[in-house]
């Protein structure tokens, strides 16, 4: 993994508004319910900490990242202190970015 591909899974280095236009973004938002897990409540970014989430394919784990990294850049000042990194590119486990 280089930087020009962890920099496209963070689109918003470049625009904070780029969250808009991610497509998890854009199926929640045109949703007929907009269903929001209680989780989304639970997590804290006022320390410095290291989340993961894991669970069953398609219950909305990328989503509930999207919709809180959505959140968090109205609050940061840069928007570059936002870092998303999705495993699903880890083709093995011994691979190094």
């Amino acid at each position: 993994m280089d930087f020009i591909n962890i920099s496209r899974q963070n689109p918003w280095w470049k625009d904070p508004s780029e969250i808009s236009n991610d497509d998890k973004i854009k199926d929640f938002e045109a949703a007929h319910i907009q269903w929001q897990p209680r989780i989304k409540h639970d997590i804290s970014f006022d320390n410095d900490r290291i989340y993961t989430l894991r669970g069953p394919r398609q219950v909305g784990k990328t989503t509930l990242v999207k919709l809180l990294i959505k959140d968090l850049l109205q609050e940061v000042k840069d928007s570059k202190s936002i870092f998303y990194y999705t495993c699903d590119l880890i083709d093995n486990e011994k691979r190094t970015f």
